[in-house]
């Protein structure tokens, strides 16, 4: 009996010992919250209450005017192109016979335009025009090769259109006849089952024309694009600008871009009702050819000015992450933008605004689910957008993941293994997480001058690995105005349980004018 009460007195005292030095500085609260569920709990707080949303991340997403307009294509004008020439060789220029069966369907009022499976089309310059793009001052003068009228579909039944580099020009493949935004917009576009190669080396092109992209679909009302590969590209792989009812159909796929893999809008010219069924981005590099610099990092997908988005799963990634860093980039006016799964490896994420004042932020953007893994420092994520709720995300080898200057932000089930994860920026923000897990990693809420609310409902940290740096390790740095944890559970082992690496679980600094935590657990005493 008198050892068990000695192993009380012991526990009591360490306890007694961490809240002391819970308490050293400020406006602490802790209070007991017990074994309860917080969900059933009659005094549960406003923030969980908040966090309840994350049951549906959908919430506000409207994608109800999603559809293709009721005056369909005739589909019974069938045109083979074989008809008017093509011969698909991977020789013969099949550019002019491709583009009279695509003008005929035009004079018959729309129809189905057809293909031999999986041919080599080689595709010349058919001659260059100007067009305002997303450039809202100038139009740019670009070589194309195809354009596609209003109210076709076209089956490219497998085929490859390779573009033509024997002139150095990089020849927009496809465009739409009515491309430029001046002009009356087209209608219901279908492409399908094609690979677009704009034969770019990645490695080695040395770029003439900045604006120029595979694939230029803009300024029309009824887009499909189904099963498109896209290889090879400059400036722009796929870039869709003021356009109204697009769907991207089961798969579409863009590798080694040299710069922007996907576009959606830009500036004053949005695109709305968006579905997108699977889009995979492999390798973009903004290169820069020279000595000093050869490697910048590209925009995998580019959104701005994009409204009522989805995304039914969103992969991107890269075989050279020294090499090709491309990064998600959802910026100013996007809004209502959903993501059903996100993978990404050794790639970026950035929700970004790019005002001072943070008045231009995307807002309602949510993710189901994402799951990164990258090299330690190379990829960057960051928040820093209105209402962005991500109901579970599961991070791996993060040099940073930033929730920087982003207004409101939710967090549901966060896994964080060998990543850093700070919440920084000068503007007043609320982030709200209910279920926090981090293994071998730490996690800094910074002042920089903002007045910042942080709640977690439950913080699990362990570490079990070698020594992180030799300067003192803190896993939780409470730096900002307002913070409140309801759960803290912590378990150190590896290089904390020899000594080597010297740190704390819960580190707090003056600027922090009040810390509420509910519960403390120390697994490594309650596992002796």
């Amino acid at each position: 009996m008198k050892f068990i009460k000695g192993r009380i007195i012991v526990f009591m005292a360490i306890v007694f010992f961490i809240i002391i030095a819970f308490c050293s500085e400020g406006n602490i609260l802790i209070n007991e919250v017990g074994n309860e569920s917080i969900f059933n709990n009659s005094r549960e707080s406003s923030e969980l209450s908040e966090l309840k949303n994350l049951e549906d991340p959908s919430v506000g997403l409207k994608l109800s005017g999603l559809k293709m307009k009721d005056k369909a294509t005739d589909k019974s004008n069938i045109i083979d192109v074989t008809d008017f020439g093509v011969v698909g060789d991977g020789v013969a220029n099949d550019t002019p016979h491709i583009q009279a069966a695509l003008d005929y369907c035009e004079s018959l009022g729309g129809g189905k335009v057809i293909f031999p499976a999986n041919k080599v089309l080689r595709i010349s310059k058919a001659g260059y025009r100007s067009i305002w793009t997303w450039n809202t001052k100038i139009k740019y003068k670009r070589a194309y090769a195809l354009l596609i009228p209003s109210n076709t579909v076209i089956d490219f039944n497998g085929c490859t259109l390779l573009a033509d580099k024997s002139n150095n020009d990089t020849i927009n493949i496809i465009e739409n006849k009515n491309a430029s935004i001046d002009l009356q917009k087209d209608n219901n576009i279908e492409i399908r089952n094609v690979i677009l190669n704009q034969n770019v080396n990645i490695d080695k092109f040395n770029g003439n024309d900045l604006d120029s992209c595979a694939a230029c679909l803009q300024n029309v009302d009824g887009l499909v694009l189904d099963n498109v590969e896209i290889l090879n590209s400059y400036s722009y792989g796929l870039r869709i600008i003021k356009a109204i009812n697009v769907e991207l159909k089961n798969k579409v796929h863009i590798k080694n871009c040299i710069g922007c893999n996907m576009r959606i809008g830009w500036d004053i010219f949005t695109v709305e009702h968006v579905f997108i069924n699977q889009l995979i981005c492999e390798n973009s590099s903004n290169r820069l050819y020279n000595k000093e610099h050869r490697y910048t990092p590209g925009n995998t997908l580019y959104i701005n000015s994009g409204i009522n988005i989805y995304f039914g799963e969103y992969k991107q990634l890269t075989n050279d992450p020294k090499a090709y860093v491309g990064s998600v980039n959802i910026s100013n006016n996007a809004e209502n933008i959903y993501f059903n799964n996100i993978l990404s490896y050794d790639t970026g994420f950035k929700i970004q605004d790019y005002t001072t004042d943070g008045k231009g932020q995307p807002t309602n953007i949510n993710i189901n689910n994402l799951i990164t893994e990258g090299i330690k420092s190379t990829p960057i994520f960051y928040l820093m957008g209105d209402k962005v709720k991500i109901r579970k995300m599961s991070c791996k080898n993060l040099g940073a993941f930033w929730v920087n200057n982003g207004k409101y932000t939710e967090l549901g089930y966060v896994y964080l293994d060998n990543c850093f994860f700070v919440v920084k920026g000068a503007l007043p923000k609320k982030l709200l997480v209910y279920n926090l897990n981090m293994l071998n990693s730490h996690a800094a809420f910074q002042a920089n001058g903002g007045s910042d609310t942080v709640f977690i409902n439950q913080a699990n940290v362990k570490w079990d690995t070698g020594v992180y740096k030799d300067s003192y390790l803190k896993l939780l740095d409470i730096q900002c105005e307002f913070m409140k944890i309801n759960t803290i559970t912590y378990k150190l082992d590896g290089s904390f349980a020899n000594g080597s690496q010297k740190g704390d679980v819960l580190s707090r600094s003056s600027s922090n004018k009040v810390l509420s935590v509910g519960h403390v657990i120390n697994l490594n005493i309650s596992n002796k």
